[in-house]
């Protein structure tokens, strides 16, 4: 079974693993952790985990197999705003997509 990992610098990994998953109507249910900001759940951590015994057997630009969630572990990985978590409420990233925005368009408007 090959499982496909999505890289945060683009592309996929590709996992090989002599362990066999069902592939009719009794697939394993995928254990998804709980949505942060309270709507879904980001793609980078769904898919079926890699099993232990799984060798790297290349990448590519497309996925092949079973996805798998991004490794988390030592990776540095793209963080938003949403990652601040209960940091900050939702009126305030609010505020500050907006200043982000208002400062955007502030410098388009300076390079002309």
């Amino acid at each position: 079974m090959i499982f496909s990992e999505w890289q945060p610098d683009g592309g996929y990994a590709y996992y090989e693993s002599a362990d066999r998953l069902p592939i009719g109507d009794d697939v394993p249910v995928m254990q998804m952790p709980p949505a942060s900001g309270g709507i879904g759940v980001p793609v980078q951590d769904v898919g079926y985990p890699i099993p232990k015994n799984a060798k790297y057997v290349g990448s590519g630009d497309e996925p092949v197999g079973l996805m798998a969630p991004m490794a988390r572990n030592g990776v540095k990985t793209l963080k938003g705003l949403g990652s601040l978590g209960t940091s900050l409420s939702r009126d305030d990233k609010v505020v500050i997509l907006f200043l982000i925005g208002v400062l955007a368009a502030a410098a388009i408007a300076n390079r002309g």
